[in-house]
């Protein structure tokens, strides 16, 4: 006592009502977690399950363990775990993708609404070769007009309107866009034409599916894809 004289003692955990230590019972420290008093708890349920009687003392020093740990933080002389919460961390913001320099000119990621409206006009023009397979031709060139319109204005802003809702002002058509887009939709509908003979020569076609109708489907996918990835007007020259 004499040397020990004016140094504080550390105490240790207070022994239950049953007599014995809850955490040494239950197998867990004394900074255990209460998800971790949890699991020990339920382990040695299923252990002793034959045992009325020591599933009740387990009870029990369960809870002489949240008891005691109630008194010690409200005495501020047990300190939580974790530093920070995770309620009060700074939420990331979500990385989203960005197009490349060099491909900025050239591809662009479609919205929504233009998803959707490109999506239901060369949605038809699908649906229409598996109806009518001796009208694929003609299927194929209308959504080749169709894919041309949708990439050709593409990034232009929306027509200016009158009163009585008719365009009031009439662009200048700049042919060397048109020719951009020609061929943009031409190189594309090739490769697609090419994949459809490809797989008709190595592969066997479904019975629904006429070989007309497979060639329209996959040219007209293609085109979709040309209007929906493919950037005709020049970002820097929109008028």
């Amino acid at each position: 006592m004499l040397f020990g004289f004016g140094s504080k003692k550390k105490s240790a955990p207070k022994k239950g009502k049953s007599g014995g230590n809850p955490y040494r019972a239950l197998g867990v420290g004394e900074d255990a977690t209460y998800d971790e008093v949890e699991s020990a708890v339920k382990r040695l349920s299923i252990k002793y399950a034959d045992d009325p009687k020591k599933l009740m003392m387990l009870d029990v020093y369960k809870d002489q363990i949240f008891e005691d740990k109630l008194q010690k933080r409200m005495s501020g002389s047990l300190m939580p775990k974790i530093k920070e919460s995770p309620y009060e961390r700074k939420l990331q913001p979500k990385k989203r993708f960005v197009m490349p320099p060099w491909a900025q000119g050239i591809f662009k990621l479609p919205d929504f609404p233009y998803f959707k409206r490109t999506g239901i006009i060369m949605g038809i023009f699908f649906i229409l070769g598996f109806i009518t397979p001796t009208l694929a031709g003609s299927c194929m060139a209308m959504a080749f007009i169709a894919a041309a319109g949708f990439l050709y204005n593409r990034g232009l802003p929306e027509p200016v309107r009158d009163d009585y809702g008719a365009y009031g002002e009439v662009r200048p058509v700049k042919h060397i866009i048109v020719l951009k887009t020609v061929l943009i939709n031409l190189a594309v509908a090739a490769v697609f034409f090419g994949l459809a003979q490809l797989y008709m020569i190595y592969l066997p076609l479904p019975v629904w599916s006429p070989p007309d109708a497979f060639v329209n489907a996959s040219v007209v996918f293609g085109l979709w894809m040309s209007c929906l990835l493919f950037m005709a007007q020049d970002p820097n020259d929109i008028y």
